[in-house]
């Protein structure tokens, strides 16, 4: 049985995000075509609802859909699940996610990671192929878009609710896989919170742990015999993003043969580098992206990619706490231009005092519940 994991398919920013006519599976997936077909289980993460409904919940970020002929792409380029457990599935609401649960049973994909309560969302999907027994499980960070027991979305990161399914699937199922929507966006490496937490994923029995949501690739490790790829990349994401990173990602092939150990298969390609199309990458790019991938996979294992994920942090530090100071927006971005962003927390609004206070009730767990809760009575 051969099993493959590709990243974030969103159309939104494309020229065609409402199709009027079917699309040719040829014309997106050019040469990766054959990489779908000849597995016997393929899986993409469906970014977006695939809807026409026209109210956007309220959230950060921009609200994604594309139109119900991409299900149809999907399905006939032979892939055989969405995962919809993601940070966008309902940037239009349980009507965006009926809709799209609606167009992939009409075109026979299956689904799993979303529904319309948090019981549904959560449930493992169990298939049986070529004589195994899989067992998959999608979720993702808590944003905008986290089932709840009355409200529709998609299953939530919650590490004693997510083991405890782990290790009931590995109780029903031959082979476990792991799905998981999360990361720093633009960060080729993992926080040292999802390390531990993935690998714990492998502790609880998933069989592979395969994650995107990044938008660029991320490192792949053995842990345990396990594969965990802390990052797909991009599928096919048209956009006009400056990031070099967001053009190139890659699938994984899980091959899993009787009386034998697991094999993987890094599959690495260009999304829409020089038109809206997935063109596999040969020669020497293919080689040095799989060199860089397999690389930071060993500094993932080694403790050496904590100086980059430190380095992230400090690139990103002053906008992050831009967004939890009291400070006027002009006066920071006068700072900012001014290369003054040091002596912000100086000011009497950012005193150490304070500074701890807001330190404490984002680390304190018991604080933390508090803020979550008190937040969404806004």
């Amino acid at each position: 049985m051969n099993i493959l994991i590709a990243g974030d398919f969103c159309p939104t920013y494309g020229s065609n995000q409402y199709p009027d006519e079917k699309i040719r599976p040829e014309d997106i997936f050019t040469d990766f075509l054959p990489e779908i077909q000849k597995a016997d289980y393929a899986i993409v993460n469906l970014e977006c609802p695939l809807t026409q409904a026209a109210t956007a919940i309220e959230k950060c970020g921009p609200n994604l859909k594309a139109g119900r002929l991409w299900a149809d792409l999907l399905k006939d380029a032979g892939f055989d699940m969405a995962s919809l457990a993601n940070n966008h599935i309902m940037d239009f609401g349980s009507q965006g996610l009926s809709d799209t649960l609606g167009e992939c049973d009409r075109v026979g994909l299956d689904a799993v990671g979303a529904g319309d309560n948090l019981e549904h969302a959560s449930k493992t999907f169990y298939k049986e192929i070529e004589g195994v027994k899989l067992a998959v499980l999608n979720f993702a960070e808590n944003e905008f878009a986290s089932a709840e027991q009355d409200k529709a979305g998609a299953h939530p990161m919650n590490v004693v609710q997510n083991s405890r399914k782990i290790m009931e699937a590995k109780k029903q199922a031959d082979f476990v896989l792991v799905i998981i929507h999360g990361g720093h966006e633009h960060c080729h490496y993992p926080s040292p919170r999802m390390v531990e937490q993935y690998r714990f994923c492998a502790d609880m029995g998933a069989d592979a742990v395969i994650c995107h949501h990044t938008h660029c690739i991320g490192g792949l490790e053995e842990y345990n015999g396990v594969p965990i790829a802390y990052s797909l990349g991009n599928f096919f994401f048209p956009s006009g993003s400056a990031f070099d990173g967001w053009r190139y990602g890659y699938a994984v092939r899980l091959e899993l043969e009787a009386g034998e150990d697991l094999a993987f298969e890094i599959i690495p390609y260009s999304q829409c580098l020089g038109g809206e199309a997935v063109e596999l990458l040969a020669g020497q790019k293919k080689k040095e992206m799989t060199e860089q991938i397999l690389s930071i996979g060993k500094q993932i294992q080694d403790g050496s990619y904590l100086q980059h994920w430190q380095q992230f942090v400090s690139e990103r530090c002053y906008a992050y706490l831009y967004n939890i100071s009291s400070v006027p927006r002009l006066v920071w971005g006068a700072a900012r231009r001014l290369g003054l962003l040091p002596l912000i927390f100086k000011l009497p609004c950012n005193n150490k005092k304070k500074t701890r206070v807001k330190q404490n009730m984002i680390r304190c767990e018991a604080h933390r519940d508090i803020i979550i809760e008190s937040l969404k009575k806004l």
